[in-house]
């Protein structure tokens, strides 16, 4: 196993110069890593509530995510100026929220996007949002 941050989608998003390059390169890792985990995530979220070990992987993907979320606002930060008033705090929250694995099984499942659909609107809204 690797690290998240450690993989080679990270490394290229790292060596990215402009944010737009760098929302790309997180976009296209993250539509992957969605498809393949999303309803496994939200499972072993729902079924921490009764099941110890479990409730441990739970909570590492919580972690993992939170940390997948500050790197990417710090990687936006490293490229472009927030939008006045959004702070680093209020930027991750707005991220970690898009990133939620329930907003991606959501749409793709039960409002028929496909999964290119959701990388798109996950980059567009981060812009619409957090940037100038």
């Amino acid at each position: 196993p690797v690290a998240v941050l450690d993989r080679d989608w990270a490394t290229a998003a790292q060596a990215t110069t402009t944010v737009h390059d760098f929302l790309t390169a997180v976009g296209r890792s993250l539509r992957p890593a969605m498809t393949r985990s999303a309803s496994l995530v939200l499972a072993a979220y729902d079924a921490a509530e009764t099941d110890p070990a479990l409730r441990e992987l739970a909570s590492q993907l919580a972690t993992q995510r939170a940390t997948t979320v500050a790197w990417i606002i710090d990687g936006i930060r490293d490229r472009a100026a927030l939008r006045a008033g959004i702070t680093r705090r209020h930027a991750i929250d707005q991220i970690w929220l898009l990133m939620d694995p329930a907003v991606y099984h959501r749409l793709t499942r039960y409002r028929g996007w496909s999964p290119a659909s959701y990388e798109k609107w996950f980059t567009d809204t981060i812009r619409r949002l957090l940037l100038d």
